[in-house]
């Protein structure tokens, strides 16, 4: 009984199919531009919320044990159908249900992020709103809500800032709940950024320029009328690009490739409003460096594992000796 417990627990790499899905809808959404431009805004939102879903299973319920809902989740938000990516959500919503109730019957404890833990929610109302609305700023306030909530780790780790959870996460989760409104949308993100800037004490990180992303991207919906793209470059490609790697791949984090994927990602934002083919080819190469920089992440063993082929050579190095 016990060794059927133990195996239902054990993680695997439940990110890795929705990172290569991701990655799929970005280059079919990018493409769409020159023959279905009206197919472009839809087909990458599902591209942002196939690194999402991904993301939050595996940082909060990677066990085998939740295998089925998980499956549901991925095989839904593959069908390019809004009604299909609803499912998909209503879906994330149950597993993190019985995933933070499975953790309360453990008896485990952690730090209450509201902002991570309502965007699952946030997730099925959008989507539900998105099939009779059809409007994908709609889908904005989920991505926000968990980008915000998630990059409270990344930037203590690689800035030093100061974290804030429960409670003190209210205002932040209340403008990104009505994110789908611009000044919502750059009022969150520039004061989030903001607070994060004054509490830090090392500035020397591509998460500093992730931040400038952040404040680029909510002084860009403010005075150039660019709302989506500068919440999808801005915002959301910087801050999963910076958290994927962080969190998956972390000895490249420092390195040249992860660099220069944020700072294309940055240049790539600013140069949407006035150079839109620069910034196609600029976004481009910042996803190319990325899967680069996590393509340890991307294999059969990390899929099996949930680790990086860096890491568990190093484990295999260390039973040897």
């Amino acid at each position: 009984m016990a060794e059927k417990r133990v195996e239902e627990l054990r993680p695997w790499g439940v990110n890795v199919p929705f990172i290569v899905l991701g990655l799929v809808y970005f280059l079919i959404g990018g493409l769409s531009l020159w023959k279905n431009p009206q197919d472009h805004g839809y087909l990458m939102m599902v591209g942002a919320y196939a690194l999402y879903e991904g993301m939050i299973m595996r940082l909060f319920f990677p066990a085998t044990k939740y295998f089925k809902l998980q499956a549901l989740a991925l095989m839904s938000l593959a069908i390019p159908l809004p009604e299909a990516q609803a499912l998909s959500s209503y879906a994330l919503t149950f597993l993190e249900l019985r995933a933070l109730r499975d953790v309360k019957s453990y008896g485990s404890r952690f730090p209450f992020n509201a902002l991570v833990l309502a965007s699952p929610v946030l997730s099925s109302i959008s989507w539900t709103a998105f099939v009779f609305f059809k409007d994908p700023t709609l889908l904005f306030p989920p991505l926000v809500s968990y980008v915000l909530g998630i990059n409270i780790g990344v930037f203590k780790a690689t800035l030093g800032s100061k974290p804030f959870f429960g409670w003190r996460q209210t205002p932040y989760l209340a403008l990104a709940s009505f994110s789908f409104l611009p000044p919502a949308f750059s009022a969150a993100v520039i004061l989030y950024s903001a607070r994060v800037l004054l509490t830090a004490n090392n500035l020397r990180s591509s998460s500093t320029v992730v931040l400038v992303s952040f404040l680029a991207s909510g002084l860009e919906t403010l005075f150039l009328n660019d709302f989506v793209h500068a919440f999808s470059l801005g915002l959301m490609l910087a801050s999963f690009i910076n958290c994927v790697v962080y969190s998956t791949s972390r000895y490249a984090f420092n390195g040249v490739p992860h660099f220069l994927s944020v700072l294309l990602i940055l240049a790539s934002s600013l140069a949407w409003p006035f150079f839109k083919v620069v910034s196609f080819v600029l976004t481009g190469a910042a996803l190319l460096l990325f899967v680069y920089a996590t393509r340890h992440n991307l294999t059969l063993n990390a899929l099996k594992y949930g680790m990086s082929e860096v890491y568990l050579r190093e484990q295999m190095r260390s039973v040897q000796s």
